[in-house]
C-alpha cells in the first residue's frame, strides 16, 4: 500500500494490511464500491485502468487518487 493511501485513510506506517479486505480498511459504502469495480477484473481477467476517485480530506484539502486493478495481483 502506498504511503499516500496510508495517509489518506489514517493508517499508521508499519500497520500490516496483508490479509485485510477493503471492508477492513474503508467505510462499508466505499469498500462496496471498490468491490463492485473489482468484480469485472476477476471475472474477465482484464486490468481496470484509470479509475479515479476524488477524496476530500478536510477543509481546503482535496486529493485525487488513481487506482489500477490487475488480476495477477489479487
Amino acid at each position: 500500500m502506498s504511503g499516500a493511501l496510508r495517509e489518506a485513510i489514517n493508517l499508521p506506517r508499519g500497520q500490516e494490511v496483508v490479509g485485510k479486505t477493503d471492508f477492513d480498511l474503508f467505510p462499508k459504502i466505499i469498500a462496496g464500491s471498490f468491490r463492485q469495480n473489482d468484480l469485472p477484473v476477476f471475472q474477465h481477467g482484464k486490468p481496470l485502468v484509470n479509475e479515479v476517485h476524488a477524496s476530500v480530506g478536510g477543509p481546503g484539502c482535496q486529493k485525487i487518487v488513481s487506482q489500477m486493478g490487475t488480476p495477477g495481483l489479487y
